[in-house]
């Protein structure tokens, strides 16, 4: 059974995770071809979802603009899925001042970006984060300082969601 058969007004997203998240821009060239080849053979794909696990201290806000931009060729709307900061043994972990970098960068990109119609923050409490670094609130409960930079960039601070 097809998903728009149960619920025709739903939103069928398409959703990947290292468009973002990479040291180039070929994973978000590989995606754009492959949402684009499946919108030919008549997918229905309605948004394009981008999971934003950031585990790299080395993107800029015009590397995340341009991958938002090639993705934007395929005409439909783009949602950051699944917002976050990687802070656990499995990676070199980005510091304080790379976390806030990155958090603005990520958030001025896509409030800037006419195709980002979502944001969604994956946890917002490191105690309960699966990762515990959670963007906004520390184990305590403690407003993280870069958490400061959400609050006072109201620019269209309605799309964002928060996933607990």
């Amino acid at each position: 059974m097809r998903a728009d058969a149960v619920r025709p007004d739903a939103t069928l997203s398409i959703n990947e995770y290292a468009v973002i998240n990479s040291q180039n821009d070929d994973f978000a060239i590989q995606y754009r071809d492959l949402i684009q080849s499946l919108l030919a053979a008549g997918a229905p794909i309605d948004r394009i979802g981008i999971q934003a696990h950031i585990a790299r201290n080395d993107i800029t806000k015009e590397d995340i603009i341009r991958r938002l931009d090639i993705l934007a060729e395929t005409g439909l709307p783009i949602e950051i899925s699944e917002f976050d900061m990687r802070d656990d043994a499995d990676t070199p972990q980005l510091n304080a001042a790379e976390q806030e970098r990155m958090f603005r960068a990520i958030l001025e990109a896509s409030f800037a970006h006419p195709s980002v119609d979502g944001f969604i923050m994956w946890g917002v409490w490191d105690k309960v984060h699966w990762r515990c670094n959670a963007p906004l609130f520390d184990s305590d409960w403690n407003v993280k300082p870069l958490s400061l930079i959400h609050i006072s960039e109201p620019t269209r601070l309605g799309m964002i969601s928060y996933a607990v």
